[in-house]
């Protein structure tokens, strides 16, 4: 198969936590990034969220 649904987007102020377990969950380990209006801002994927987390500079917590 060529092309695939688009999963539902993050939102681009979502923690770090939120954006980790929606990857977790992710069948590609990429998700969408968008605004709070819908603007397209661009892609989160797993290894640059699990490195970030792993710099232990950002909160984990989940809202």
């Amino acid at each position: 198969q060529v092309m695939e649904p688009v999963p539902a987007p993050l939102d681009g102020s979502a923690p770090l936590a939120d954006a980790a377990a929606g990857l977790a969950r992710s069948a590609h380990g990429v998700l969408p990034v968008t605004a709070a209006d819908g603007t397209y801002l661009g892609v989160a994927d797993a290894r640059s969220v699990a490195e970030t987390l792993a710099d232990g500079a950002h909160d984990t917590t989940r809202r």
